[in-house]
């Protein structure tokens, strides 16, 4: 699969998180990132948040198929932090502001940008 650009490589990770799931696509299309627990290798399908079939709370844990897979999907989130990190709220590049709010208004942009360093750090070490 090309890697050339941020698009390729976010469609390669979105593959590779699918076949480590199994999750249907309009659950993937609606997860957001706080969702995914990387060190228990889970996700936690919300149905409040995240588009379940018939609205059911899902847990799903990651088929054991390779950790070239799950490097493939870190590798996505790590470039997508360090180089699009306001848009950092949903796998979806296109997406603005959700992280940003989410770490609070009375913390400056550095302050964000440190706590999402941090973020970084921790999922590269549970990989």
């Amino acid at each position: 699969m090309p890697t050339t650009t941020l698009i390729q490589r976010r469609d390669r990770a979105l593959v590779a998180f699918t076949i480590l799931t199994g999750m249907r696509d309009n659950a993937i299309a609606s997860l957001r990132l706080k969702h995914v627990d990387l060190d228990r290798e889970l996700v936690v399908q919300d149905p409040n948040e995240v588009r379940t079939k018939f609205s059911k709370r899902i847990i799903t844990y990651f088929f054991p198929v390779g950790e070239d897979l799950k490097q493939v999907v870190l590798d996505w989130l790590e470039e997508h932090m360090l180089t699009t990190f306001r848009s950092y709220g949903s796998i979806d590049p296109h997406r603005q502001g959700e992280l940003i709010k989410s770490l609070g208004s009375e913390r400056s942009e550095e302050d964000k940008l440190d706590q999402l360093m941090e973020m970084v750090t921790k999922l590269k070490a549970a990989s």
